[in-house]
């Protein structure tokens, strides 16, 4: 059951079911399908508030460096990756790119793409 927080400009997102996946660095215990997730804003703060419950629907190996992403074993075309960012609650390409790339992992990302 594992519980998941979300930067406060992505809360309104999730809890309204728009933003319906998130992409996460590895964990020692993988996310997976069938796993109930607990999904919050500023979590372990004095702000705390969880924005839904789910089960996740797919949670996928993904790989995004400087000017690729890779999901699975399949690499995504620009178009593609547009999706995948406006999908994960970015306004584009080069949003969703720098965030991962001042990430405290930086490029490569080495994560889960974990949908519901």
């Amino acid at each position: 059951m594992p519980a998941l927080s979300f930067l406060k400009k992505f809360a309104p997102l999730v809890e309204s079911g728009i933003k319906r996946q998130t992409i996460r660095a590895q964990r020692k215990r993988p996310i997976r399908t069938g796993d109930k997730l607990y999904l919050y804003t500023g979590q372990r703060t004095s702000s705390c508030r969880k924005l839904a419950e789910t089960i996740v629907q797919s949670a996928e190996h993904i790989v995004i460096d400087t000017n690729s992403v890779v999901v699975g074993s399949d690499p995504l075309s620009t178009r593609e990756i547009f999706e995948l960012a406006q999908a994960d609650g970015f306004k584009s390409k080069d949003d969703f790119m720098q965030y991962f790339k001042h990430s405290n992992q930086g490029l490569p990302f080495i994560g889960q793409l974990i949908k519901w």
